[in-house]
């Protein structure tokens, strides 16, 4: 050890005079402790509730669209040829075709919605609305029932799987009603002027799911491709294709090769671009946070001044001996930062464990709970990232670092004399 990390820890310890020096000490230790600690754990609840929030979205969603520019529509045996080379694709696991349109859908309430038809058979590969179904079934197919026991004379219904909160509104399980949207915009170019003719069909609620994203729940209602290709009158054609990748942080390297294969008219869109300004607030919001909590840790470095600042005028004497035995400007000043730093590294040391005691506790054992029925979540997220807990340490150490340098400058530029004149 050298003598100035010894002398520095010789000057932490307590001694009647400088008790009250002392506890400012252990004072600035727990201050930087319970600062490192906020960082880690809002940090990793943030960065919980991101995984989450992207995860949801990638489960109801495609990790790539593929599109058309003039948002026409692929055609029929088009998008068939597509899907075949789209999975030779290195990386693509899964493709399916959709179709996506605004609609209303009227049960017992009339709400406005998305509509998404999808094919049964290919769906599983890309969605998991299969894994989401709360009640009922996937079943999208249609059927012919008769209008009421008084009536024989029979209608076509379509199988619809709706969100939860869409649900509440429209129906439950069972509940009939009509579905409408506005004509394919090719069909009604020049014959629809100010009264467009809505397309109508019938429904019944066959599913409901529940992915615990509310924007989800509350508006989307699935149908089969065919229904929903007849509902638009689509013929054959399809909104698009989704895909899924197996390694969704690949979404941009698959799209350049996409984007090779398939020449215009098509347009490749990945998940990142979708959501593009939600993440990016999310990780603005992040390290707003990490700055505000930052604040903390500098609070507790402005006690370390003060701390620093008595021990220098305590301890003139000493120093004045020091520098009359030898000891040079740059080692009284190493003596005062060395002190300031066993600060830093004890309360970031301690605040550090506490951070991860506590997340890896919430991780294991769930001890913050929510109401699973309020948000998406049973349970407070964790995501301990090895980078923002040495970002963390860096702060902090850095913070105590700067706040050592004043009262270590004032300290080394004491004169032997002056110091130990009265003595």
């Amino acid at each position: 050890m050298r003598y100035e990390t010894f002398i520095a820890l010789r000057y932490m310890r307590s001694r009647r005079r400088t008790r009250f020096i002392s506890l400012i000490t252990y004072i600035s230790v727990g201050g930087i402790a319970i600062g490192v600690a906020a960082l880690a754990i809002v940090l990793s609840t943030m960065n919980g509730l991101e995984t989450e929030v992207r995860q949801k979205i990638l489960d109801t969603d495609a990790h790539i669209r593929v599109v058309t520019f003039h948002n026409n529509g692929i055609e029929g045996g088009t998008w068939q040829a597509v899907m075949d080379t789209l999975l030779g694709v290195p990386g693509i696991v899964g493709v399916t075709p959709y179709i996506e349109s605004e609609g209303m859908v009227g049960g017992r309430q009339r709400v406005t919605a998305v509509i998404r038809g999808i094919d049964p058979s290919t769906a599983d590969k890309v969605y998991t609305i299969s894994k989401d179904i709360l009640f009922g079934s996937l079943d999208l197919g249609s059927s012919f029932e008769p209008v009421s026991p008084e009536n024989s004379r029979k209608l076509e219904f379509y199988g619809m799987v709706v969100g939860w909160d869409l649900s509440q509104r429209v129906g439950p399980m069972g509940q009939k009603g009509y579905v409408a949207v506005l004509p394919d915009e090719e069909e009604g170019a020049g014959a629809i002027t100010l009264f467009p003719s809505i397309r109508q069909r019938n429904f019944k609620i066959t599913g409901v799911f529940k992915t615990g994203l509310y924007e989800y729940d509350v508006a989307y209602a699935y149908l089969g491709l065919e229904a929903a290709q007849n509902l638009l009158g689509m013929g054959n054609r399809v909104t698009g294709l989704a895909v899924r990748i197996d390694d969704m942080w690949d979404a941009e390297s698959v799209k350049k090769k996409l984007e090779q294969v398939l020449p215009y008219p098509y347009w490749v869109i990945t998940w990142i671009d979708q959501n593009k300004n939600l993440f990016s607030w999310m990780t603005i919001e992040k390290w707003a946070m990490f700055i505000v909590l930052g604040l903390i840790i500098m609070v507790a470095a402005f006690n370390i001044i003060s701390t620093l600042i008595m021990v220098v005028m305590e301890k003139k004497r000493e120093i004045g001996i020091l520098k009359a035995m030898g000891a040079t400007r740059s080692a009284v000043q190493r003596v005062f930062v060395s002190q300031g730093m066993v600060v830093g590294v004890m309360g970031t040391i301690i605040g550090l464990v506490i951070g991860y005691g506590f997340c890896w506790a919430q991780k294991t054992f769930r001890l913050i709970s929510l109401p699973p029925d309020v948000y998406f979540i049973d349970a407070v997220p964790i995501d301990m990232r090895f980078l923002d807990f040495i970002l963390i340490t860096l702060l902090s150490l850095l913070l105590c670092l700067i706040a050592s340098l004043y009262p270590a400058r004032r300290a080394a530029s004491l004169a032997p004399v002056e110091a130990i004149r009265y003595e």
